[in-house]
């Protein structure tokens, strides 16, 4: 890729940043080089916007995320106006063999392109490229 540009990956503490062709994911716990995360695209997986259908699933990772990464209890109703402020912005999902195993939001706009957050993985789907992938 020859784009130089820091990608958001979300308000949740994560950025993608591309220099001098190294992708680099920074969160507040580490730093991991997507090129060195599983480069195998994924078998079998569906790549596709969400739809209203996935609420209840989504809004379940939108809670996983907020106590995994910030340690708070977020209330069904404050997960469905997350769900529904991602869905104006954009939202992605990865499916596997007909569950979601993952999730990504279009977040704000840059000079060459878009910034990338909310990037989530079930705990139980970690580990096998599927973030990777999504983004």
């Amino acid at each position: 890729p020859e784009r130089h540009a820091a990608l958001d990956v979300c308000t949740w503490l994560f950025v993608v940043i591309a220099f001098s062709h190294r992708f680099y994911l920074f969160s507040f716990a580490k730093i991991v080089n997507l090129l060195d995360m599983p480069k195998e695209k994924v078998k079998d997986a569906l790549f596709r916007e969400a739809t209203n259908k996935d609420k209840e699933i989504l809004a379940g990772y939108i809670k996983e995320f907020a106590k995994e990464t910030f340690g708070e209890e977020k209330t069904d109703e404050e997960a469905n106006s997350k769900f529904e402020y991602y869905m104006k912005r954009g939202y992605y999902v990865l499916e596997k063999e007909g569950k979601i195993v993952s999730q990504a939001v279009i977040g704000r706009k840059l000079i060459k392109g878009k910034g990338i957050s909310g990037v989530y993985t079930a705990k139980e789907e970690r580990g096998k490229g599927y973030a990777y992938n999504l983004v």
